[in-house]
């Protein structure tokens, strides 16, 4: 299934107090972690985020906030406009467990729905 991964990267982290997608987790990032997992199963992977410069060592496109400031929101609509398929999956960054299982399962899940509406 032609999928895009929309991470969303770009919070303020004003409770955190430093950037939760850069915290290192096990010797990766969360951000690295969550590529990881991604990469087996979706086709494109693009970083929300407000701050691109933060993320472009890590080689994926960056979308930065057309609304700055307007919350996860804001990354989400970057991430679904830069996206050319027909399905995406949007994961934030302060998820480091979420794992291409869960991602697998969900692809498939949609897939099923959308032969059964193709039946019906």
């Amino acid at each position: 299934m032609n999928t895009t991964a929309i991470i969303l990267a770009g919070g303020r982290s004003s409770r955190m107090g430093s950037d939760k997608a850069l915290l290192e987790l096990g010797g990766l990032t969360v951000l690295e972690r969550l590529i990881r997992e991604l990469e087996p199963v979706a086709s494109r992977i693009v970083i929300a985020a407000g701050n691109k410069e933060a993320y472009d060592r890590f080689g994926f496109e960056v979308v930065t906030d057309r609304f700055p400031g307007d919350g996860p929101l804001a990354g989400l609509h970057a991430g679904l406009e830069s996206s050319a398929t027909c399905w995406s999956l949007a994961v934030a960054c302060d998820t480091p467990f979420a794992n291409s299982g869960l991602f697998r399962a969900l692809l498939e899940r949609a897939e099923a729905a959308e032969e059964a509406a193709a039946r019906a």
